[in-house]
């Protein structure tokens, strides 16, 4: 995924690592990102590769652990987060499933009248965590649900496609997989990888460790290709060709 890895280089990191050469060019520092795309394609470990790569703080926070039953309860909890990055800044604060925490407010029934509450202050906060050396990141599914006031310039400013891995991306999986578990010489990673086009990177995970399962339970001294071959026929990609598709009518949220 060398294309992708160049944009967020171009785009993320060059730009927060050498701050002042781009302010030098009035070239503007994201204040947030979002990562939209199918399930299992590794939209949480970019994040986390991109905090290692920065030097970052990381803190990911769900929808679930910051919910609260009292009366502004969730609110006070979703600028406590915000504070707590600030207080470890630079930090990359990570939202999974953000569609959860800034759902459409038109979706919303009028028995969720206290989600605007929240909603509005996690805009509120978006807003100036970039002055604070907190980059926001959100990741999500389902990109159609988000309130369209998060699309707004000065708040996600970069939104990324996460596809599924490209052929070489699949093949560097199943060698990291493979790494340090016994193998045989004659694993094809090629071949591998032609065989689970359209698979998710978890797809992948669970093949290599069912594999490796498997030469065990057979009482094998290593992985050979025949087991790996055996294993991608058995587990199916999670991801189905319609599914993949549906994301091409989001290719205008890129940029």
């Amino acid at each position: 995924m060398e294309e992708l890895k160049g944009r967020l280089m171009r785009d993320v990191i060059q730009p927060l690592k050498n701050p002042e050469k781009y302010k030098k060019f009035k070239v503007s520092i994201p204040n947030g990102i979002l990562f939209f795309g199918p399930p299992g394609c590794g939209k949480t470990f970019i994040v986390r590769k991109l905090a290692e790569e920065l030097s970052f703080n990381f803190i990911e926070v769900h929808h679930s652990s910051i919910g609260s039953s009292y009366m502004h309860g969730t609110a006070q909890n979703i600028a406590t987060k915000f504070q707590e990055a600030i207080d470890h800044a630079p930090t990359i604060l990570f939202f999974d499933e953000i569609e959860g925490m800034v759902p459409k407010r038109e979706n919303l029934s009028s028995s969720e009248s206290h989600r605007q509450e929240e909603i509005n202050e996690f805009l509120t906060q978006l807003n100036n965590a970039s002055k604070h050396h907190v980059l926001v990141i959100g990741a999500t599914n389902q990109p159609d649900l988000i309130d369209s006031a998060i699309m707004r310039s000065g708040r996600m400013d970069k939104r990324v496609y996460i596809p599924p891995p490209d052929h070489d991306a699949r093949k560097a999986l199943f060698k990291n997989g493979l790494t340090d578990r016994p193998c045989a010489s004659d694993i094809d990673l090629d071949e591998l990888a032609r065989l689970t086009e359209n698979y998710a990177s978890s797809d992948i995970a669970l093949i290599v460790e069912e594999a490796a399962r498997a030469a065990v339970d057979l009482d094998r001294d290593e992985i050979d290709m025949e087991i790996l071959l055996w294993k991608v026929e058995e587990i199916k990609p999670s991801l189905i060709k319609s599914q993949i598709a549906k994301y091409r009518q989001f290719e205008h949220l890129e940029r």
